[in-house]
């Protein structure tokens, strides 16, 4: 996982910093359609977890972003 904690402010709230989560990514070969069942669980809901507590250290809020095509 890729942050960027100095950067990047919410569009949503004017003037206030957030956690921008550049990139995330885990092992390709834990997808159901190669490994029943996956080896591995809720890998990339723990690093936005992470990405959410980073926030709230930085004074943040737990403000978290996300690239647009994520969405």
């Amino acid at each position: 996982m890729i942050i960027e904690t100095q950067m990047h402010g919410s569009r949503l709230n004017i003037g206030k910093r957030l956690v921008y989560v550049d990139g995330i990514a885990t092992a390709p070969t834990n997808r159901i359609e190669i490994q029943r069942p996956p080896q591995f669980k809720g890998v990339g809901q723990a690093l936005l977890n992470f990405a959410r507590i980073r926030s709230v250290e930085l004074g943040y809020e737990g403000r978290v972003g996300l690239p647009k095509t994520w969405v």
